[in-house]
């Protein structure tokens, strides 16, 4: 069986997949681009004639098929279809999904049609894990430990509220459709009117446009009102602010790659702000350095239940605040799996992916 990849064909993920095919001697991955599934869907049914194993790369990095999936999202909505966004502008995230669930169920169904095609995630195990919160009241419903739920809303008084509701003066705002941190926002309020706010998301002056950013921001007081509220046509929610644990002077949360329902890949992501993610500049440390082996034995357990909650999902990076006594799930993220140069007993992520396959006798 071979394997097919929809992706954007440029981006590095490809490259070491193919890699990981080639170091196996095994023939090269058949890849779609999406904005070419997208313009001509026939063109993926072709490469899915015989049986195969399919895997579905993240959409995102390139302009191209972020506008188709709006495109289609805005007319789904019947909307006119919104102007080009600049690189990295954050706008239209209810547009985006609206299209992206749209393919993934046009998918889903050319599959049913094709029982020979095997994935690695299926289209439905994509659209649960792309909308973070379904995903984590899901979560929540079968017994895992989130961060408390104060739910969506839409400008910032309507985020005040919720949080004298729920009396939380610390909360992070997410984009509900977001990912890699893009509109994260964690927010502390001193309950007196006085507010201050660390973002990745950078307001442009005067223009009422925001850009997802490399370097953290810090907002203050009425730059907090007019971020949230400037942020707030892309859909929103909001989510209690979970400490995270501090070695070295420094916070950190984890990452682990679940693969076929087990926890492989892992890594701690060390930073001085509230956002540890890697390509804001966190840092990396062995998770072996920061938990003992009983919290790391309570990490894994977590991890292997949220992989066997997510039907027809088999590749999963998933995102906690581990303690020595309790584990909280952040996120999942259906695109996870990319941590370049990190190994699991002497494998890198895509390395074990081929390697699964090979050994359930699924692509030769």
């Amino acid at each position: 069986m071979r394997l097919v990849l929809l992706a954007h064909p440029e981006h590095k993920r490809v490259a070491s997949l193919q890699a990981a095919l080639h170091s196996r001697r095994l023939p090269e991955a058949r890849v779609l681009a999406w904005r070419d599934w997208l313009r001509q869907p026939e063109r993926l049914f072709s490469l899915l004639d015989q049986p195969c194993w399919l895997k579905l790369e993240a959409p995102g990095e390139d302009a191209d098929t972020q506008q188709l999936l709006i495109a289609q999202g805005a007319r789904l909505q019947n909307r006119p279809v919104p102007p080009l966004l600049a690189h990295g502008e954050i706008g239209y995230a209810g547009l985006w999904f609206a299209g992206f669930e749209s393919a993934l169920q046009g998918l889903a169904g050319a599959l049913a049609q094709r029982p020979w095609v095997r994935c690695l995630n299926t289209p439905d195990a994509i659209r649960l894990m792309c909308d973070k919160l379904v995903c984590q009241h899901h979560l929540q419903h079968h017994g895992l430990a989130i961060p408390g739920l104060l739910g969506p809303f839409g400008c910032f008084a309507e985020l005040q509220y919720l949080m004298a509701q729920c009396r939380q003066r610390r909360v992070f705002v997410k984009q509900r459709y977001g990912s890699s941190a893009s509109g994260v926002i964690a927010v502390d309020s001193n309950g007196r009117g006085q507010w201050r706010a660390s973002s990745s998301v950078e307001m442009v002056a005067g223009e009422g446009r925001l850009f997802n950013s490399k370097r953290i921001r810090q907002y203050r007081d009425t730059e907090v009102v007019r971020l949230i509220d400037r942020l707030a046509p892309n859909p929103l929610y909001a989510e209690a602010w979970v400490p995270k644990p501090m070695l070295d002077g420094q916070r950190f949360d984890l990452r682990v790659v679940c693969l076929a329902g087990q926890p492989m890949h892992r890594v701690a992501r060390f930073a001085d702000c509230a956002m540890t993610n890697l390509h804001l500049g966190a840092s990396r440390r062995s998770v072996s350095d920061c938990l003992s082996p009983a919290a790391i034995e309570r990490l894994e357990r977590t991890a292997r239940k949220v992989a066997a909650n997510l039907p027809g999902g088999r590749v999963a990076g998933v995102d906690l605040i581990a303690t020595e006594r309790r584990v909280h799930v952040l996120e999942v993220n259906a695109f996870g799996d990319w941590l370049p140069r990190l190994q699991w007993h002497g494998q890198t992520i895509h390395e074990a992916q081929i390697a699964l396959l090979q050994r359930l006798h699924c692509i030769e």
